[in-house]
């Protein structure tokens, strides 16, 4: 789908921004959409073989789900996660998992992968959306959508994993993952440092390169981890 003209992307903000103001007067229905995002995740989840093997049903109530369905550590996923990095499907969750998020492992000392879904990454734009939103709302106006938006963030660059070349998984930052899967609008009107220096994993490099290339950019919005973003600064 091809991006949004720029001038339209502004339009739009601002009204959604108004609205979005107007539905955070409203009275508070947290716990309402709550219940209803619960027996959505429950029903997918019933679809997997990880709900099979704890008979997780469409309907279960959450104090059954509470008693049924024990707390796990990674260790216990593990064989569900070495399965989904193999390309079956339905196993942590409804379809195939292509990609997969490298933690430090501080925990345990190992470093772990964490499976990321479509329905994820799906997740992660809508939220992306509303924060710039509901930040507008707070403010008051819609400038946040009128400058560039820097994230630090790690290398999109991914390591291919996987024993089937036709359906390739891949594995690598959780930041570099989000960034490769943002909305065509964003990416062409508001991320920022670009994709050939979202690539780089030489980090001294990088900052010289993103220092160079924001400098002169309107930048309304700034992410990453806030030990990172000191060295930037």
């Amino acid at each position: 789908m091809p991006a949004l003209p720029r001038s339209i992307l502004h339009l739009g903000a601002g009204l959604s921004v108004a609205l979005t103001k107007r539905r955070l007067n409203r009275p508070d229905r947290s716990l309402d959409a709550q219940e209803k995002i619960y027996y959505r995740l429950v029903r997918k989840l019933a679809e997997t073989q990880q709900g099979r093997d704890y008979v997780i049903k469409a309907r279960m109530g959450y104090d059954q789900f509470r008693s049924g369905v024990p707390v796990k550590v990674y260790e216990d996923l593990l064989p569900l996660i070495e399965s989904a990095k193999a390309g079956h499907e339905d196993v942590l969750w409804p379809g195939r998992t292509a990609f997969f998020a490298l933690s430090s492992g501080t925990s345990s000392g190992r470093t772990k992968y964490i499976p990321v879904t479509e329905e994820m990454l799906s997740h992660f734009r809508r939220a992306g959306v509303q924060s710039l939103l509901q930040y507008g709302a707070r403010a008051g106006h819609a400038g946040v959508f009128q400058g560039r938006h820097l994230f630090l963030g790690g290398s999109t660059a991914l390591e291919p994993i996987g024993p089937d070349p036709k359906q390739p998984a891949f594995a690598g930052d959780l930041s570099g993952i989000t960034a490769l899967n943002l909305p065509a609008w964003a990416e062409t009107h508001l991320y920022e440092p670009g994709e050939a220096i979202a690539q780089m994993d030489d980090w001294p490099a990088k900052i010289d390169a993103i220092a160079e290339r924001t400098l002169a950019c309107d930048i309304t919005l700034i992410a990453g981890i806030p030990s990172w973003l000191i060295i930037l600064a």
